[in-house]
């Protein structure tokens, strides 16, 4: 398997899981995006397009070091970065995941036209979270896939809070 067949293959699973669990909500019956458990952890809206400017962030601010214009999607980016505060903003899920699948398409693009050389490159920016520095694409990619997970977690977690709760 190449390193863009497996980008390819993991992008996948994390949409399949990602998918897995909005489907379990959906049939629960929890489509109120605002819904946020007793645990104040963030609302559902918010854990989706976060998962959305995860995948933005990661490809135009850290792997391709843009400061501006990193996406058609400027507005929802900046409601659901890390940092807010979890709260539900209001945006319409047809607009949440058009902008997944916008980032998604995107870095896949990126990632067909890489090359080993673009994999291994290093993050040396200063303006860069500390996070990232020092670690190369290939690690800050498995990294993106971990937070993305993370959050499809934290789906499972809210879904299962909505259910004791109702």
């Amino acid at each position: 398997m190449t390193e863009i067949e497996f980008v390819k293959d993991t992008v996948n699973r994390v949409r399949a899981w990602r998918e897995q669990e909005i489907s379990k909500m959906t049939v629960s019956g929890l489509t109120d995006l605002s819904y946020r458990p007793r645990s104040e952890m963030s609302a559902f809206g918010w854990v989706l397009a976060h998962q959305a400017a995860v995948y933005d962030f990661t490809l135009n601010f850290v792997i391709r070091g843009l400061k501006k214009g990193h996406s058609n999607f400027a507005k929802i980016f900046e409601k659901y970065l890390p940092g807010t505060s979890g709260d539900w903003d209001g945006t319409e899920i047809s607009k949440i995941q058009e902008y997944y699948d916008y980032c998604e398409r995107a870095f896949l693009d990126w990632v067909k036209n890489a090359s080993y050389d673009d994999f291994d490159r290093v993050i040396d920016d200063e303006s860069i979270p500390k996070f990232f520095v020092g670690k190369s694409i290939r690690q800050v990619i498995t990294d993106m896939f971990c937070h993305l997970n993370y959050h499809s977690g934290h789906m499972a977690a809210i879904h299962r809070d909505w259910i004791i709760t109702r």
